[in-house]
C-alpha cells in the first residue's frame, strides 16, 4: 500500500469517527414524539399525554378552555368542567387540541423532519434543546432528559420560527 493511500485511509477513518462522535444518538421518547408531529392520522390525547404530562398537561388544557368559551361556557361551569373531564377521561378517544393546531397551523403533516442541533443543559435540571426544520418553519423543542423527570413534561415545542408557542396564541 502506498504512502498516500495509508494517508487517505487514515483520514477516511478520522473523518468518520469524528462524524459519529458529533451526532447525538436520538432518544427514543423524542423520536416518537417527533413522529406525532408529523405523521399523516391525528395523534390522540392519550399519545400526546405521554410527552406533556395528565391529560395533555397545561398548554392541552389551555384549549381546552378556549373550546368552552367558545360554545358560550363559563369555565367554571358544570358544562365545561365536564367536557374537560370527558376528555381527560377517554384520552385514547379524543384528538390532541394542541398538536392539531400545531400540526394544521405550521403544516407539519406529512413533511419530512431534519434535526439541526441538540445541544444540553444541566441548568436547573437535565434536558436538551433539539432544533428541528418542519417543512418551512424550524422548531425548537424541549426535552427533558433527567432520570429523575423533575416535571411532567418529557418533550414539547418551545419555539416555533423564534417565538414562544404561547405568542402565538395571544392572537387568536
Amino acid at each position: 500500500m502506498s504512502r498516500h493511500t495509508k494517508i487517505l485511509l487514515y483520514l477516511i477513518i478520522f473523518l468518520t469517527i469524528a462524524c459519529i462522535g458529533a451526532h447525538k444518538k436520538i432518544n427514543p421518547e423524542l423520536s416518537n414524539f417527533i413522529q406525532l408531529l408529523v405523521q399523516t392520522n391525528e395523534a390522540s390525547l392519550a399519545e400526546y399525554s405521554k410527552f406533556s404530562g395528565e391529560c395533555g398537561g397545561e398548554l392541552e388544557l389551555d384549549f381546552m378552555l378556549q373550546e368552552c368559551q367558545s360554545r358560550g361556557w363559563d369555565i367554571y361551569s358544570k358544562s365545561c368542567i365536564d367536557y374537560t373531564k370527558r376528555r381527560c377521561l377517554s384520552a385514547d378517544q379524543e384528538k390532541s387540541l394542541v398538536l392539531s393546531w400545531l400540526r394544521k397551523k405550521f403544516s407539519t403533516i406529512g413533511k419530512t423532519p431534519k434535526i439541526i442541533n441538540i445541544s444540553s443543559s444541566t441548568e436547573g435540571f437535565k434536558h436538551d434543546i433539539v432544533e428541528i426544520i418542519i417543512g418551512q418553519n424550524t422548531f425548537l423543542l424541549f426535552h427533558n432528559t433527567d432520570a429523575n423527570k423533575p416535571t411532567a413534561l418529557i418533550v414539547g415545542v418551545y419555539k416555533i420560527n423564534g417565538k414562544k408557542v404561547t405568542e402565538y396564541l395571544e392572537k387568536q
